[in-house]
């Protein structure tokens, strides 16, 4: 009696617990997705480059990480933002928030996050339908920064920085090296139309951002500058190819 008993208890244990597996499963799932959401708000987030806007020193398919915890977080849904540890500089990479991107349905927006988790950022549901250049975001170079005027001389910026009266090559006022992709002589007009340009003065909330390959990145001299609102992550690091692992010219 007493064995059949226990068998009886093991026996509706055990059942229980079987059928609590899915809710255990879809529960562990449920958290390790907001767990990736807020990591990749508030931490950390991996980006492929889509184009050759920022070569060479970022190449098409590399894959890189970025943080937005330099700039601030603007927290969604709410009036508040997480505290900015610093400004951004002269010759950060960073990922801005395209000027030029259409907002696609509001389906696509609610799944992207889930869609994005499931597939580790490799697929976006709010890219559906899009062309290729129409992306949320692009990675651009902090040239010129607020009260900076800026120049563009033979596809080189040239900066009087705020309170100087002296112009300097953007390199000299770089705080780390990077190489360019220039324009040749010989290309047509439509990409010459972008290789000079006359000085511009920029406002106490404006950042002047290029491209590293002058001759094919859509930047400040085509949408003009942007806000200080608009740079949303620094990128720190490349992690692949591997052969090419570690931090970019930035």
């Amino acid at each position: 009696m007493f064995r059949s008993r226990a068998a009886r208890r093991y026996s509706l244990y055990h059942d229980r617990s079987r059928r609590r597996r899915p809710l255990r499963l879809i529960r562990f799932l449920v958290l390790l997705f907001l767990g990736y959401q807020l990591l990749t708000l508030l931490l950390v987030s991996s980006l492929r480059i889509d184009s050759s806007s920022m070569a060479p020193s970022l190449a098409v398919s590399d894959r890189v990480l970025a943080s937005p915890v330099g700039y601030g977080v603007q927290l969604p849904l709410l009036p508040w933002a997480t505290p900015a540890l610093r400004e951004p500089q002269r010759s950060d990479i960073v990922v801005l928030a395209s000027p030029y991107h259409s907002q696609p349905a509001t389906l696509l927006r609610l799944v992207d996050p889930l869609v994005r988790f499931l597939t580790v950022n490799r697929v976006s549901a709010a890219a559906f339908g899009a062309p290729a250049w129409d992306n949320p975001f692009v990675v651009m170079r902090v040239v010129g920064l607020p009260g900076d005027t800026v120049e563009i001389s033979n596809w080189v910026a040239r900066v009087i920085p705020a309170g100087s009266s002296q112009s300097a090559g953007e390199h000299s006022l770089a705080h780390s090296r990077y190489s360019l992709e220039l324009g040749d002589a010989s290309a047509g007009d439509g990409q010459l139309l972008f290789r000079d340009s006359a000085p511009l003065t920029l406002g106490p909330d404006e950042y002047f951002v290029l491209g590293d390959n002058r001759a094919a990145a859509v930047d400040s001299r085509h949408f003009g500058p942007v806000s200080r609102a608009d740079l949303r992550q620094r990128v720190f690091l490349r992690y692949w190819p591997l052969q090419r692992f570690g931090v970019p010219a930035n």
